[in-house]
């Protein structure tokens, strides 16, 4: 077995809850070679500190040594692979054109305001997962994703994705996926204009669309459509929001973004939408069936935007 007792790694300050995707390979004693994969986050305000990993079983943490009764979550998982090169910080390359991404992530959403809610601290924990490979003019995409809410449970999403290439500058794609949204701490709380009875919102999505790119400017037309379980919306009159059973919203985008001169750069986009209640047919509320956006970045910054 090969000695991990002289392994240094540079542990970066970040902010708390931030997970920070960082592969260091260490140096062995003996000359062999591996990657040491950091899956870090932190659950309170301090900053990480060089740490040097060795046969003591505890952690620099902001100068200090810790041990398991301090409230400093650190995982460190460590992955031994004789392959030079095969890691890329959470990358896993698999061919020239093929790799798999996997990650940790510790979420903390706190509330501090003068109004009093009945919850102020909800936590999310995360396992990503994803592959993409190209295949000459082909791509493939598949993404997984577990969160687990300490107010919701469970959500598991994905995605599947496809691309063709053609004509040097083309590309067609489709995509199927799944998403998640938790109420916020408004929706739940706020005195008067909330509803602690909301659910989650699920959706199933699917996407087709061509993409063209010449000379920095590319030109981007999608169709999407959309099914939602349990849309969150808001009551007209009072603005309690209340879940709408079964909603679809399918539409059109086209979308234009390029440079211009060497400090320019225009990003043009227009939406075609059909917002429906499943249920009733009707129109959702507050979602515009036309919508618009031009933004141009130059010394100035002009932007436009109109929805109907």
């Amino acid at each position: 077995s090969r000695n991990l007792s002289d392994i240094t790694a540079m542990m970066f300050a970040h902010a708390p809850g931030e997970f920070i995707q960082q592969a260091v390979v260490p140096r062995y004693k003996n000359g062999g070679n591996a990657v040491f994969w950091l899956f870090q986050y932190a659950l309170q305000p301090r900053d990480f500190a060089i740490a040097e990993l060795g046969n003591d079983r505890q952690t620099a943490f902001n100068g200090r040594w810790l041990d398991g009764r301090q409230r400093a979550h650190i995982i460190i998982l460590v992955v031994i692979h004789f392959l030079r090169g095969i890691w890329r910080k959470n990358e896993l390359r698999l061919a020239k054109t093929q790799h798999i991404n996997l990650a940790v992530e510790h979420l903390v959403q706190s509330l501090s305001s003068d109004t009093i809610y009945n919850q102020t601290r909800r936590n999310v924990n995360s396992l990503l997962g994803g592959y993409v490979g190209e295949y000459d003019t082909q791509q493939v995409q598949f993404n997984l994703r577990q969160d687990r809410y300490s107010d919701f449970g469970t959500a598991n999403t994905g995605l599947l994705g496809y691309g063709l290439s053609f004509a040097d500058s083309g590309r067609a794609t489709a995509s199927i996926s799944n998403s998640y949204k938790a109420p916020t701490f408004n929706d739940l709380f706020y005195p008067g204009y909330a509803n602690p009875d909301l659910q989650p919102e699920r959706s199933q999505n699917r996407e087709v669309g061509l993409h063209f790119k010449y000379n920095g400017q590319y030109i981007d037309a999608v169709y999407f459509d959309n099914h939602i379980r349990n849309l969150i919306t808001h009551d007209a009159v009072t603005y309690i929001p209340y879940n709408v059973g079964q909603a679809q919203i399918t539409g059109q985008e086209l979308s234009y973004a390029g440079d211009f001169d060497t400090t320019g750069h225009l990003k043009a986009s227009v939406t075609f939408q059909n917002p429906r209640d499943s249920t009733t047919g009707l129109v959702l509320l507050r979602r515009a069936k036309e919508f618009a956006s031009v933004a141009v970045n130059t010394a100035s910054l002009l932007e436009y935007r109109r929805s109907s």
